[in-house]
């Protein structure tokens, strides 16, 4: 970055959303386990030793499994087996606490699923107990032991990193909702997958635990017996993972730290002009963030040969805060529909009033949180009312200066630890605020690094880019080669030095 924050300006707890802890949780949580943050899926650890291996490996399998898997449809059992073992050996390597939480989680809803869809009359008792089983580990471990530990209390005998913490609480939030829609559907359809592989898999996938999107049974039920794993889908997978990984990485990181910094100075420090710097930056970060784990996510999954929802679709170039909501985390807002029948846009008054702050105590379990949720029902009930027919009314440009303004201003509520602190920084947005003399001028953020990561984020928040959409093969193709390019020379490296190290050095031999 081109400014040094203050020492002492930020707090020591740690507020990177997510570019340092990728999960929609307060700053001041703490979590149950010990993370390994080099497993993530930005940082190079993962990215240059686990994916290149566990791809080599998921091609190895498959062709061995299926000597013309290149033609497309193949037998999937054996790769089954490698991507149930290759989760939970990443999610071992990421904390083996967590993988034994899992496993032992996902057991618990196959065997609560068989019992739901084959029993009579103990159907409902079955349903009751495993839903109340997947909400106490939802609660336990986002809620009652990020409490305690906060107060200072050991609620569980492992304890978080500053840096990492939140990572456990977004995977058990993850997994909490895919493992409940299962035994919801095997309790409506009374037909629940028989096979444990592919019923332990469809919960345990690593890819989306960590961001999404949200996976329900009916997708994953067909593609766990009959898949397409070919060049084409790893081409495309591979894209998708690249365009997740530079948004995170060349967007998110950097707004970023301009966000934390700002955010983290005293108030009398924070002008208007500074406060909507520090909003905009924020609520491009958060964007970029989430939606570039879920475009990993979805990248590694078409790789690997399946095909699920979106998650994000342009959320910031909507006309309404209706159709915000139903662009911004999707597959959330349709798991509240399907399973708790609690739309967040539609529907009776009272079901919209119940949706959002259930929305919201899903992304943290904080007062200003369910401020921000009740705020945005708020403005969806004020459309219903009558405001989207005046918006529909207004040109082009009104309704989208509408959504970003109302989106950008309930962002400190969302971003803060405390109510006061949020109504502090609104105050300074509406340049109540009287600043005192400070070294932090807007030249000090504005670098030529934020700008470039701002008009990216500016562009890339619009669908702008759709002209390069007959180049995708050729794009497609190009990254594979240039993936598989860069794998090769890597290895040679690898090779080389260990040639180097291995190879006894001769002693010199003087020239007679």
């Amino acid at each position: 970055m081109g400014f040094t924050p203050r020492e002492g300006s930020i707090p020591s707890s740690g507020t990177s959303f997510l570019s340092v802890r990728p999960a929609l949780l307060p700053s001041g949580a703490r979590f149950p386990c010990s993370i390994d943050s080099a497993v993530l899926l930005t940082e190079s650890t993962f990215l240059f030793l686990f994916l290149p291996a566990f791809i080599v490996l998921h091609v190895a399998v498959t062709g061995a499994a299926t000597p013309d898997w290149m033609r497309g449809m193949v037998p999937l059992k054996a790769l089954n087996v490698f991507l149930l073992l290759g989760s939970v050996v990443y999610f071992a390597l990421l904390s083996p606490p967590l993988a034994g939480l899992l496993v032992v989680a996902a057991v618990f809803t196959y065997g609560v699923s068989l019992r739901v869809a084959r029993a009579g009359a103990g159907r409902a008792i079955w349903l009751a107990c495993g839903l109340l089983g997947l909400s106490s580990l939802f609660v336990g471990v986002r809620w009652l032991n990020a409490t305690a530990q906060n107060a200072g209390v050991l609620a569980l005998p492992l304890s978080g990193t500053p840096g990492t913490r939140g990572i456990v609480a977004i995977v058990v939030s993850f997994f909490v909702l895919s493992a409940s829609a299962h035994v919801l559907d095997a309790y409506r359809t009374r037909s629940v997958e028989q096979d444990p592989v592919r019923a332990l898999l469809s919960v345990l996938l690593f890819p989306f635990l960590l961001a999404g999107p949200i996976v329900k049974r009916s997708e994953m039920h067909d593609q766990l017996a009959r898949r397409v794993v070919s060049v084409a889908n790893f081409a495309y997978g591979m894209r998708r993972f690249l365009i997740g990984l530079y948004k995170k990485v060349a967007i998110a990181d950097i707004l970023g730290q301009v966000a934390d910094t700002i955010f983290a100075l005293p108030p009398q420090q924070v002008a208007a002009a500074r406060a909507w710097l520090g909003v905009v930056c924020f609520g491009l970060q958060l964007y970029f963030a989430v939606s570039a784990y879920s475009d990993m996510a979805l990248g590694l999954g078409r790789m690997f040969g399946f095909r699920l929802s979106e998650n994000f679709k342009w959320p910031y170039v909507t006309r309404s805060l209706h159709e915000f909501w139903g662009s911004w985390f999707m597959t959330l807002g349709q798991w509240l529909r399907d399973y708790l029948r609690l739309p967040l846009g539609g529907g009776p008054i009272l079901l919209t009033l119940c949706a959002f702050p259930v929305a919201g105590a899903w992304y943290g379990a904080r007062w200003p949180m369910l401020v921000w949720a009740l705020y945005h029902a708020a403005f969806i009930l004020l459309e219903r009312a009558g405001l989207a027919r005046l918006l529909r009314r207004l040109p082009d440009p009104l309704p989208y200066v509408y959504v970003a303004v109302v989106v950008l201003v309930g962002w400190p509520l969302f971003r803060s630890d405390t109510i006061p602190a949020a109504l502090q920084y609104l105050w300074s947005m509406a340049g109540r605020n009287v600043p005192v003399a400070s070294a932090y001028y807007l030249n000090r953020f504005l670098t030529t690094e934020v700008w470039i990561a701002l008009i990216c984020g500016l562009v890339g928040a619009a669908p702008l880019v759709r002209a390069i959409g007959r180049w995708r093969v050729a794009i497609d193709g190009g990254t594979t080669a240039l993936a598989v390019m860069t794998f090769a020379v890597l290895v040679y490296i690898w090779r080389m030095g260990v040639r180097l190290v291995t190879t006894p050095l001769k002693p010199h031999q003087p020239s007679a």
